[in-house]
């Protein structure tokens, strides 16, 4: 009984870890959702992303160009702005200010 028990422990707690999405996941998802211009959506999952992976660069430089273009959330940029001074991208710490530049010419 108790090997059933502990069979079943183990089965649940792998089964939630398995479904535990990523950041890289959570940011592909928010793509799907600003493409079709739910921007709400896809700011929430931006910020589930970010809660997954604090450092996500990728995510933090996508957040301040959204949030910076579409929303008065000023405070939130400025905050990402500040965690993003922290961070290197690509061997530099302005890397993540760079991604924004280059997504404001993309648009």
């Amino acid at each position: 009984m108790s090997k059933l028990i502990c069979f079943s422990l183990l089965f649940g707690l792998s089964s939630w870890a398995f479904a535990q999405k990523t950041a890289d996941d959570l940011l592909q998802e928010a793509s799907f959702y600003f493409q079709r211009n739910q921007l709400d959506k896809g700011l929430s999952l931006l910020d589930e992303a970010l809660e997954a992976d604090p450092n996500h660069q990728e995510a933090l430089a996508t957040r301040i160009y959204l949030k910076a273009l579409v929303t008065d959330e000023f405070e939130q940029v400025i905050a990402d702005c500040r965690t993003a001074s922290q961070l290197e991208m690509n061997g530099s710490p302005q890397g993540v200010y760079l991604e924004v530049g280059d997504m404001l010419i993309e648009n």
